[in-house]
This record gives structure tokens, C-alpha cells and sequence, in this order.
């Protein structure tokens, strides 16, 4: 007799889809503890999230600024945890912790500022 696959609950399907950024960085936050910053850079040019031109030039970023990259994995994992928790509330059908959402929201904001900084500091003459 055949062995059945154990069902998955909702949750459970949701934090193993694919092709979701913020997916793929609940499942890699859970599975490897993000170790350290070469690891974070590694990652996000493992998921295309950022190419290795960009990773070079962060890695060497940080080696002059001291604290940056323990700083950048701290909040990595912060950010991490919550979207684990929003995501599988979403996937429950029960609304997110306020706390996460507002918290979720200001990372949001920050990195699109960041990105708008970036963006006016091309020369696009």
C-alpha cells in the first residue's frame, strides 16, 4: 500500500510557495538562521533580489563602516520573523498583529526611500 502525503494546512502551502520574494526569505530566514552578512548578500543574489556587482560593492561598504553588517543582519532577521507571522496569519484567515503590520509598514517605507535616494543619485546624463 502506498504511503499517503501528509496534507498541508494552509500555513503550511503558503510558507512553501515559490516565487515570492518575501516567501523565499521566511522559508531561507527559517531554514539557514542567516549567519552572517555574507550570507544575507549571498542570499539575495541566490534569489535575484540583488545582482553581484551590487553585493561587491555592499560588501566592501561595510567592512568601513563598523557595526553595519551585524546591524543589517539584525533587522534582517527582525523583518524576518515578522513576516512570518503575518504571512501565516494571512494564510490562517486572521488578521496580522497590528505591532508586525506597523512594523512591517516602516521597513517598507525605509527601503523605498532608500531605493528613491539611490535612484536620484544615477547620472542619467
Amino acid at each position: 500500500m502506498a504511503k499517503r502525503k501528509p496534507t498541508l494546512t494552509r500555513a503550511e502551502k503558503l510558507l512553501r510557495a515559490d516565487g515570492s520574494l518575501c516567501v523565499t526569505f521566511v522559508n531561507t530566514e527559517q531554514r539557514q538562521a542567516l549567519e552572517s552578512y555574507d550570507h544575507l548578500l549571498a542570499w539575495a543574489i541566490e534569489s535575484n533580489a540583488l545582482d553581484p556587482a551590487d553585493a561587491r560593492r555592499l560588501a566592501a561598504t561595510v567592512v568601513k563602516v563598523p557595526g553595519l553588517a551585524a546591524g543589517a543582519v539584525r533587522r534582517a532577521r527582525t523583518l524576518g520573523a515578522r513576516l512570518e507571522r503575518v504571512l501565516l496569519a494571512l494564510a490562517a484567515g486572521d488578521p496580522p498583529a497590528a505591532a508586525d503590520l506597523k512594523a512591517f509598514n516602516r521597513y517598507l517605507r525605509q527601503a523605498m526611500a532608500a531605493s528613491e535616494s539611490q535612484r536620484q543619485n544615477v547620472d542619467l546624463g
